[in-house]
């Protein structure tokens, strides 16, 4: 098979749509999960490697110790594993879920060895089951708003960390990469107006999910 090297800002849309036709309930990537990935901050801060793409499979260095692969046909995913692996640095992690044995297979095969973290896990329920959201008197949500970059990025760090690489440039760009979407992304408004909680939902349109 052949597999193409490319960078990750000509491809993404690419590596979406695959993500996207072989999502299931056992599967770790999400189109949307991917656009955080490349987008969460400015480019030359995040250094993000290549991808190695074949038809029906890509492992994607997301730097150059970290390892990203999606596929399910075990010849596939072991072609573009072992290009990503030769440039990637002595030492990679790769993060799959359990039931991806095609490719934890073709992983171990390749030498990776099984360690308890950092570990990653899937929550799936119906959103037709949600309850209704009760907020604290005074408290608001509401959607994110075009051109609002700079207040949804601040909002960000101040929950995770002053030293997050999501920056106003950064989140702006992320606005632009597709799959997002205004109007899933929320935020908790104080009765002072300052913004005080945030999460940014990502629908794939194909599945629903």
């Amino acid at each position: 098979m052949t597999v193409e090297r490319a960078e990750v800002e000509d491809v993404l849309p690419r590596m979406q749509a695959l993500a996207s036709r072989l999502w299931s309930p056992a599967s770790r990537h999400h189109p949307g999960q991917l656009a955080w990935s490349a987008a969460y901050g400015e480019p030359e801060v995040l250094d993000l490697g290549p991808v190695f793409l074949g038809d029906t499979a890509w492992a994607w260095l997301e730097s150059r110790d970290w390892l990203e692969v999606c596929g399910v046909d075990a010849d596939a995913v072991s072609d573009v594993v072992r290009a990503a692996l030769d440039e990637a640095a002595d030492e990679v992690t790769a993060s799959v879920l359990e039931t991806e044995q095609v490719v934890v297979d073709v992983l171990l095969a390749e030498g990776f060895v099984e360690v308890d973290m950092p570990w990653f896990t899937h929550h799936h329920l119906d959103l037709a089951e949600l309850p209704d959201v009760v907020l604290p008197e005074g408290y608001a949500v509401r959607a994110v708003r075009p051109g609002e970059h700079e207040r949804r990025s601040s909002v960000h760090r101040a929950a995770w960390s002053s030293t997050s690489r999501v920056t106003a440039a950064a989140y702006e760009r992320l606005m632009r990469t597709p799959p997002y979407r205004p109007e899933t992304d929320h935020v908790v408004v104080g009765p002072d107006g300052d913004w005080v909680a945030s999460c940014c939902v990502w629908l794939d349109a194909a599945t629903g999910v």
